[in-house]
């Protein structure tokens, strides 16, 4: 059995994803609407048993139609300062667990 890090990671990273991918789904042409919802739908389609979110931070990384999403998000809520202090805090602590052997994905 996995820890709950891992899982937590992996939840976080799909919530964010899916919530980004429903505005691109609702608000940008149709070649977009399938690449973005066929990106996040194909990898959830099998789930590893223990870890059902495993390599998804990998797998939604590639899906540049998600990026508009947030841009758009900091974009009016003027959040661009609260995501960059958190990108900034998540590189820092996967960084310090990936130097000291510790698995991140």
């Amino acid at each position: 059995m996995y820890s709950g890090g891992y899982q937590l990671v992996d939840l976080v990273v799909v919530t964010i994803a899916v919530v980004s991918g429903v505005w691109v789904v609702m608000r940008t042409p149709i070649v977009y609407r399938v690449y973005t919802a066929a990106s996040i739908v194909a990898p959830l389609c099998l789930p590893f048993p223990a870890r059902p979110f495993m390599s998804m931070p990998r797998f939604v990384l590639t899906i540049v139609p998600l990026f508009w999403g947030f841009a758009v998000f900091a974009r009016r809520f003027r959040a661009w300062d609260a995501i960059v202090a958190t990108s900034a805090a998540g590189l820092g602590i996967l960084s310090l667990l990936f130097v000291n052997w510790y698995w991140i994905y």
